[in-house]
């Protein structure tokens, strides 16, 4: 017997050290992550396997007194990110995707076929979720963040392109945008104590 007999090797799965979850919007590169992850299955004693924390997460969406909040603490350049961006295709992405396919083909490698076998009927069972990606390595802060990323959730999928938030934003780009010219130069005297101006407000609003 050959050890090619007992282990199947996945020719895809490689050591990323360059991963970021702002690259499930680049749909060539985040594809080629999900084909290069690899899940775990097994984990050392008080710790979890990948597999094992995705299947935690969804136990959270199946069971209301299931725990909901869920910190995942590692080294640097353990793969946090890498996997933060499979759990968001695997919860944002269409069922019949090619990143679901992705996704469930690693799964099926690497568990039994009883536990592959639930994963594939959640995502089944469940239309794909609005997934936030917020970023702590950004400049803005989560809260400045949440709105933009928010809209940009909204509109990635059909069923809620049309959905407008009922914020403020629009109504006060709106009137901005509205000043007569002599009211401009009113407010831009105004602003000027806040090192702001009339466009750069507007910019401000934009950005949420």
């Amino acid at each position: 017997m050959l050890i090619k007999d007992l282990v199947a090797i996945d020719e895809h799965a490689e050591f990323r050290n360059d991963v970021q979850l702002s690259d499930y919007d680049r749909p060539e590169t985040n594809l080629a992550l999900l084909r290069s992850y690899l899940f775990t299955d097994t984990a050392p004693r008080e710790q979890e396997s990948s597999a094992s924390l995705l299947r935690m997460i969804t136990n959270a969406f199946s069971d209301a007194r299931t725990k909901n909040r869920f910190a995942v603490i590692a080294n640097y350049g353990h793969g946090k990110s890498h996997l933060a961006l499979v759990i968001a295709n695997y919860f944002g992405k269409p069922y019949k995707s090619e990143e679901m396919r992705t996704i469930l083909g690693k799964i099926a490698q690497k568990v039994d076929p009883a536990r592959a076998a639930y994963f594939q009927e959640f995502r089944q069972n469940h239309p794909e979720y609005l997934v936030v990606r917020l970023r702590g390595d950004a400049q803005r802060t989560l809260r400045e963040q949440f709105v933009t990323n928010l809209e940009q959730v909204l509109k990635e999928h059909q069923a809620t392109r049309s959905v407008q938030l009922p914020f403020w934003y629009q109504t006060a780009e709106n009137w901005l945008s509205g000043l007569s010219a002599e009211n401009v130069v009113k407010a831009n005297q105004f602003l000027e104590q806040y090192d702001r101006d009339i466009p750069q407000l507007l910019q401000d609003i934009r950005q949420r």
